[in-house]
């Protein structure tokens, strides 16, 4: 999972809740699948920081 971003690990606890919330939308929806998601997201002081999240769903 996701243990920092950009060196700021309270910026990535965030992202991380928000990717754990996306994965489980999706599992509901299509079962069980292997997901990469890569982005970049911006911070309240407008940096922008990249990060990658692998993971495989439960059905």
């Amino acid at each position: 999972m996701i243990d920092d971003v950009g060196g700021d690990r309270q910026f990535a606890h965030r992202v991380r809740q928000i990717v754990q919330r996306l994965f489980q939308q999706v599992a509901a929806v299509i079962g069980q699948a292997e997901i990469v998601l890569c982005g970049v997201v911006r911070d309240g002081d407008g940096r922008h920081r990249t990060f990658r999240v692998k993971t495989l769903l439960p059905q």
